[in-house]
């Protein structure tokens, strides 16, 4: 289960990102709430972050608007921005149980 694994690396280094600027409990809780955000309407924002007939660009214009309206860490954003960058959405559940 490759997903599985590339869930579990993305989780460890949001951890010991988390450990080191003392932010761990602050990604837990954002991590909770975009997970509770990702499946309002139907899922269409999931949906939209994992498209691959969407460019990079166009999917990171997506999150970009959710996070202008969310209240999270800017490194809980920059966290997700890198998901969408390296086409890495898809494993975002398997991150935030790992996390």
């Amino acid at each position: 289960m490759a997903n599985g694994s590339i869930a579990r690396r993305y989780a460890r280094a949001l951890i010991a990102l988390g450990q080191e600027s003392g932010k761990t409990d602050t990604f837990a809780g954002d991590l909770a709430a975009f997970g509770q955000v990702l499946d309002v309407g139907e899922g269409q924002l999931r949906q939209a972050l994992t498209n691959p007939g969407l460019t990079t660009v166009e999917r990171k214009g997506v999150l970009d608007g959710v996070l202008g309206k969310m209240k999270l860490d800017s490194d809980s954003a920059n966290f997700l921005r890198l998901l969408v960058d390296k086409n890495r959405f898809g494993a975002f559940d398997g991150i935030a149980r790992s996390f």
